[in-house]
């Protein structure tokens, strides 16, 4: 079933229910308890799984992002504070609830930090083309996939570069020293500049302080490799299950990446070319047809 549509009331009861237990759980995991959040995780995903598998697919991404997302906050609370790291409520609350990083440290001091405004009106900026985007590919529905590529870009930039920047504006106008998440990735002149260092940002810090940091100290890249297939694992939560479609696509694609890493590593390659090439070229096993059909389609009324 694709499209969204509003569940049924004790569907959302549910739903929120579940929602505000994963909420509830990192406010716990500021005093430890590593195994049980990242036991939680999948527990709350199989839930939503099995009970929302008669909703609509946009309604099951949406419902699965939610739940990967709060349950990720609970995971990097946990391994924060068993390296002594605790925020107070009040912060860790504006760190769950108002900033997709995935690292508490800036909450953990307020000052004066300048440029929200500037921040803000390039938010709002973004979200104005991408909405012209989107409206582009509504007058192109009548050829679906032609309006495609018009309508993912409109969606980044309406959700990556415009919301998640009015976010950082939201943050650091409350005095925490937060920056946005995606910092022009199309400057990327290698793979590992794009993933670590431009393209989704906090995702990086998660994977980097939750993997990365456990299997660093091992040879041959395993941490790399173990940091992309856990994004691989990620991705198929939140873009195969909705649709019950294509799952091991988004992970070849990040293995791939994974291997690509290492490659461009071991001989030097550096070249934007080369990384937009890498990107964009398989960037179809992630935005797979049935994802893009019942998921992406429906927002302008495609298909």
């Amino acid at each position: 079933m694709s499209g969204y549509r509003v569940p049924a009331p004790d569907m959302l009861w549910l739903s929120g229910g579940v929602l505000t237990l994963l909420l509830v759980l990192g406010l716990l995991m500021r005093r430890g308890g590593r195994a049980l959040a990242w036991v939680a995780g999948p527990v709350a995903i199989g839930t939503f799984h099995v009970v929302c598998r008669g909703e609509s697919g946009g309604t099951r991404m949406l419902v699965l992002v939610l739940a990967t997302f709060l349950w990720m906050k609970a995971v990097v609370t946990a391994e924060a504070a068993s390296r002594g790291e605790r925020l107070p409520m009040l912060p860790w609350l504006a760190f769950a609830l108002l900033w997709p990083g995935m690292r508490q440290r800036p909450f953990a001091r307020r000052a004066q930090r300048p440029g929200a405004g500037r921040d803000a009106l390039r938010g709002l900026a973004y979200i104005a083309v991408g909405t012209l985007l989107i409206g582009v590919a509504f007058v192109l529905r009548l050829r679906p996939w032609l309006a495609t590529l018009p309508l993912l870009v409109g969606l980044s930039f309406v959700l990556h570069f415009g919301l998640f920047r009015v976010a950082t504006a939201l943050c650091r106008g409350l005095g925490f020293d937060c920056r946005e998440p995606f910092r022009a990735p199309h400057r990327s002149a290698t793979l590992a500049e794009f993933w670590s260092r431009r393209w989704n940002v906090p995702f990086t810090e998660m994977v980097q302080d939750t993997v990365y940091r456990r299997l660093r100290r091992y040879p041959g890249g395993v941490a790399t490799l173990a940091g992309f297939a856990f994004s691989a694992v990620l991705h198929e939560v939140v873009l195969s299950l909705p649709v019950r479609a294509c799952f091991g696509l988004p992970t070849l694609y990040f293995c791939l990446h994974g291997l690509l890493v290492l490659i461009e590593r071991r001989f030097k390659i550096a070249s934007r070319a080369w990384t937009a090439a890498c990107v964009l070229i398989p960037v179809p096993l992630v935005f797979h047809p049935p994802f893009v059909r019942d998921v992406i389609w429906p927002i302008a009324g495609l298909g």
